[in-house]
């Protein structure tokens, strides 16, 4: 098992280099949650703007 779980890593390591995508996420919540994700993949940039909507009950912060 201890073999197995070794090569799933390094092949998910190479899988991951060869790629070479960084993504970097932003979140502001307050009541409302909002995202902001930015991708750089091989010289390209990618801005993916994610909202997530998320209404917070006041009396669940008291």
């Amino acid at each position: 098992m201890l073999l197995s779980s070794l090569s799933l890593s390094l092949s998910l390591s190479l899988s991951l280099s060869l790629s070479l995508c960084v993504c970097v996420c932003v979140c502001v919540c307050v009541c409302v949650c909002v995202c902001v994700c930015v991708c750089v993949c091989q010289y390209r940039v990618r801005a993916c703007r994610d909202r997530l909507i998320i209404f917070v009950p006041a009396g669940k912060w008291k």
